[in-house]
Order: structure tokens, then C-alpha cells, then sequence
């Protein structure tokens, strides 16, 4: 168990469940204007090149989004990005951990230009429209299997996360990144401090920003975003 989330999740539990309970439209209406930006964001950073089973899952989100702008991050975008949050920008140059460089950099992007973040091994099997034009803020959450909603496991995940900029979420997750840089009660354990301090921050700011100034944000079941894991858990 992540420390600092124990004691959150009662409350988190209960965010969650209201969030789902008022914000899962039975009937989703097609927007003009869509709530979130319909640009869909990868990361891919470092000399390797990307393997054939997650180029064929990235080619899966641009077919299924045809009218959608996509944008790969590798290094080469990263070096000319600039960031939003100067103290961000100093913690991503700061972390050795490439998954913790990732984290902190989605967050950013969310921040600053908006739209559907996707982890590269990640797989589409549908449009996202429907989520980007009644939501300004979504994500799922990792739960046990079979899936179901549990107080005694909630760790909002961050493969997939939509929001509009500026969202207050995303904008908690900003500070609580300053917050807990140096708090990880085991820093010598580098997988373990890049998921206290990079990781369980979005399961945080949840409790802190949710459904704020009129936004409506949901927070899914992990089998809604995350089909392909639990298929395979069973």
C-alpha cells in the first residue's frame, strides 16, 4: 500500500461512487463544441525504438479517431516543449526514472493543452468521442478482479486520463508533486518513490478537485478503459 493513500480511502471511495452515480449518462449527446480538446497524446521517450505490438496498438487509436489530432512526444517534441509549471519542469529534468519523467510530463501537457493522454501499450477498441464531448475530466480506476467498486483498493490510474486544460485535477496534481518530491519514506527504492510521488498524486487530487466550478468528471471502472487487462486477468 502506497503511504499517504491508507487514510484516503473512505473519502476517495465516496467521491468515486457519487461521481459515477451522477455523471454516467445513460444516453451520451454529441457535442459542438467538445468539453475536452479531441487530441490524443503518447509519450515516447529514449533510443529504442517503439515495438510492433505498441505501434499496432498506436495505430489502433489513430483509426479509431480518424478526425481526432494525434501527437507522439519522443524526444525530439519533449526538448522543444515548454512546460506550464517552471517547478514541474525542474522535477522532470530532476528525476532519473523514465516513467516518472513520463508521469510528470502528461500531467503538464493535460495542464497546459488538454485532451486524452494514452500510455503506449495501451490499446483502442472504440471511439473516445462520446467521453471528450460530455466530460471535462475522466479516468479509470485500478480495481480488483473482478472488477468492482472497493474502499479497499482505490488507486485511480494514469494510462488514461482525459481532461480539459486547466482542470482543477490536473492542476492539484501540479502542487502535490512539489509536496511529495522528497517525502518518499523509502527513497532508495526507486519504484516505489516513483509511484508515491508520481503516481498515487492523481488518486489524491481527486478528493480535491472533482466536479469544482460546473465540470462534470467521472472516474470509471477499470474494465470501461482498461478492457484488454482484465480480459486477461480472468
Amino acid at each position: 500500500m502506497l503511504k499517504g493513500l491508507a487514510g484516503k480511502y473512505r473519502e476517495t471511495y465516496s467521491i468515486i461512487k457519487n461521481l459515477y452515480e451522477n455523471n454516467n449518462f445513460l444516453e451520451f449527446l454529441p457535442q459542438e463544441v467538445p468539453k475536452i480538446p479531441k487530441i490524443i497524446h503518447q509519450i515516447w521517450m529514449g533510443t529504442k525504438e517503439i515495438s510492433e505490438e505498441r505501434e499496432e496498438c498506436r495505430q489502433h487509436w489513430i483509426q479509431h479517431h480518424p478526425n481526432w489530432e494525434y501527437r507522439l512526444w519522443t524526444d525530439k517534441e519533449v526538448a522543444n516543449y515548454d512546460f506550464i509549471d517552471q517547478k514541474n519542469e525542474h522535477l522532470f529534468h530532476k528525476s532519473i526514472q523514465m516513467g516518472e519523467k513520463a508521469n510528470i510530463l502528461r500531467y503538464d501537457i493535460l495542464n497546459q493543452i488538454g485532451g486524452l493522454f494514452v500510455d503506449v501499450d495501451c490499446d483502442c477498441f472504440q471511439s473516445y468521442d462520446s467521453l471528450n464531448d460530455n466530460y471535462d475530466f475522466y479516468a479509470g480506476f485500478l480495481s480488483s478482479i473482478p472488477p468492482k467498486y472497493s474502499e479497499e483498493q482505490i488507486i485511480i490510474q494514469n494510462a488514461v486520463v482525459g481532461a480539459k486544460p486547466n482542470h482543477p485535477i490536473i492542476k492539484r496534481i501540479a502542487q502535490l508533486l512539489m509536496e511529495r518530491w522528497d517525502g518518499s519514506p523509502y527513497p532508495d527504492d526507486l519504484i516505489y518513490t516513483t509511484l508515491y510521488r508520481t503516481y498515487a498524486v492523481l488518486t489524491l487530487a481527486i478528493s480535491d478537485g472533482a466536479d469544482l466550478n460546473g465540470n462534470t468528471d467521472i472516474i470509471l471502472p477499470g474494465s470501461y478503459l482498461y478492457p484488454d487487462y482484465y480480459m486477461l486477468s480472468y
